[in-house]
Formats: C-alpha cells, sequence, structure tokens
C-alpha cells in the first residue's frame, strides 16, 4: 500500500527508471578437487533525470552489484565442497550530475572513463563471473569523483577527471585526461590517469574495435606504472553473430605470472532479455582451467 501511495504521486517526481540483471552460473573447476561449483550476481540501477530548461537536463544514477561473498566462491565453491556466505554488496555507484550544450558533468561515487570505458572494453564473453579485462590500478570507484566529458565534435569527446580518497587532506590526488573517437565501425579510446602517492603511480590505457558486418574485433593495452616498475598487459578479442547465437574469443598477454588467459565464449540469445551461454577459460595458471554455464535474465 505504501508503494502504490507512492507511485501515484508522479508529477512530485523526476522521470525515474528500474533496470538491472541477474545471472546465475555453474561451473567446473580443473583443480585436485572436483565437483560443481556456482556463482551467483545481480545489478539494479535506479536512474533518474529531469529537463531544466534552456536544453539543460539534471540526472541522477545509483548502481548497486550484489556478489557470492568473494572468498567464500573462490574457495569453498570452487570445487563444490561448501557453500557461499551469501549474496553481498560488493559495490555501487552513486553520481548526480548536469549536462547541456557544454557537455557532461558528474560528480559522487563511480569509476573513472579509464576504467570504466577504456579498460572494460577488453571483454566480450558472456560471462560476468569471468573476465580477461586488463588492469589498472587508478581508475576504480571513488567516493569523491568528478568526471566531465566535451561535446562531441565529428565523433570526438573528450574526458577529464578528478577523485580523491576517504582522507580530506588528499583533495583530488588521482587525475586522468582521455579522448573517445567514434566514426561508423571504428572506436578508438585512451587515456591517462596519475596519482599523487608514494608510488607515481601513471596507468596508460588504449582500445580500439572495428565492426564488420557480424563480425567485430578488438585490441586494449595497458601499461602500468608503479615504484619504478612497469607492468604490459594486452587484450585480443574477436567475436561473431550469427543469429540468436554469438561466438567470442579473447586472448591476454601479460607481465604477471598467471594473468594470461584464454576465453571462449558462445552465447544464445532467447530473447531480448534473456540469454543462455557456454564459457571456457584456459588458464596459464596450473590448474585453474574453468567451465562455466550460464543464464542471464536483464530487465
Amino acid at each position: 500500500a505504501s508503494i502504490a501511495a507512492v507511485v501515484a504521486a508522479p508529477a512530485a517526481f523526476a522521470d525515474v527508471s528500474i533496470s538491472g540483471q541477474i545471472n546465475q552460473e555453474f561451473f567446473d573447476l580443473d583443480s585436485s578437487t572436483t565437483g560443481i561449483g556456482s556463482e551467483r550476481n545481480a545489478d539494479i540501477v535506479f536512474s533518474a533525470s529531469e529537463d531544466l530548461g534552456n536544453g539543460m537536463k539534471a540526472f541522477a544514477k545509483m548502481v548497486t552489484t550484489f556478489d557470492d561473498n568473494s572468498s567464500a566462491a573462490t574457495s569453498d565453491t570452487a570445487d563444490g565442497s561448501g557453500t557461499t556466505a551469501g549474496m553481498m554488496a560488493q559495490g555501487s555507484t552513486q553520481i548526480v550530475g548536469l549536462s547541456g550544450d557544454f557537455g557532461k558533468i558528474t560528480f559522487g561515487k563511480s569509476e573513472t572513463f579509464i576504467e570504466s570505458k577504456v579498460a572494460a572494453s577488453a571483454a566480450n564473453d558472456a560471462s560476468e563471473g569471468i573476465s580477461n579485462e586488463v588492469a589498472t590500478g587508478l581508475g576504480g570507484s571513488a567516493e569523491a569523483t568528478v568526471e566531465y566529458t566535451s561535446p562531441s565534435f565529428n565523433g570526438f569527446t573528450v574526458v577529464a577527471s578528478g577523485r580523491g580518497t576517504t582522507d580530506s587532506s588528499d583533495d583530488l590526488d588521482t587525475t586522468s585526461i582521455g579522448f573517445n573517437y567514434s566514426n561508423g565501425p571504428l572506436t578508438v579510446m585512451a587515456a591517462q590517469a596519475s596519482a599523487e602517492d608514494t608510488a607515481d603511480t601513471e596507468d596508460t590505457v588504449v582500445a580500439a574495435h572495428y565492426k564488420m558486418g557480424d563480425i567485430k574485433v578488438g585490441v586494449v593495452h595497458a601499461e602500468v606504472e608503479a615504484s619504478g616498475a612497469t607492468t604490459d598487459e594486452t587484450w585480443y578479442g574477436a567475436s561473431y553473430t550469427m543469429g540468436a547465437n554469438t561466438f567470442s574469443i579473447s586472448t591476454k598477454s601479460s607481465d604477471t605470472a598467471g594473468a594470461e588467459d584464454d576465453i571462449f565464449s558462445v552465447k544464445h540469445a532467447m530473447s531480448k532479455n534473456v540469454n543462455v551461454y557456454l564459457v571456457h577459460v584456459n588458464d596459464e595458471a596450473a590448474n585453474s582451467d574453468k567451465t562455466a554455464v550460464g543464464m542471464q535474465v536483464k530487465f
């Protein structure tokens, strides 16, 4: 009754939408202990916007991700020998912002462009629990994040951000600058982030993707410098869509031992919002290959 009373007064609210997805995966892990394990995750997204006039809009977004407790999912259920500690809220995005002829500016807790767009484009498999994404150290979600995206000029946009820590003395101690260029089937992105920390950390990520009919290919390269040492990772991927089926393959090379994986994925779309899939990971680490069967429902 309370929910009905709230919904019955739409004049008091901006345009609001609710969306998300729920995934259930069962997998077999190639290890000394055999068995069937599982992983669950869900995303719930609340979005709101309001027209302020003169071409300006205000918007807000909140994303909460629920996942199996990470330690339990790794040590207890990978071999089917235990139970998880239940679904846990693993991360969230909470932003407000303004958009208009000047571009878009957001404030709040979120990942920045280098992580959420450039590095995250190193993923083409169907699984939510399996990933070949390149590693970055500076683009992750932070409480105090400010990001500006310029208007598009012939497919070219510039993105600049600053983010702080929970330490009030550290203001916007991590900054980044990047760009996105889209021209028909070609998308190119690049970004660089640097932090005022004792390790003098600096991330550089470059991505390029090209679509040819039902085939899409891409490459993403990340370079992370910290304490005078440099780590490089490169992802290569390709996918082919044939009717309701999508076949994907990706590989990652890395300076980090055990971080080089090959992923093979087959996804079948039962409808616009329902997918079933099979994913296999050929992991360079000893005895850690994984095969997953899953189902995804979006709403």
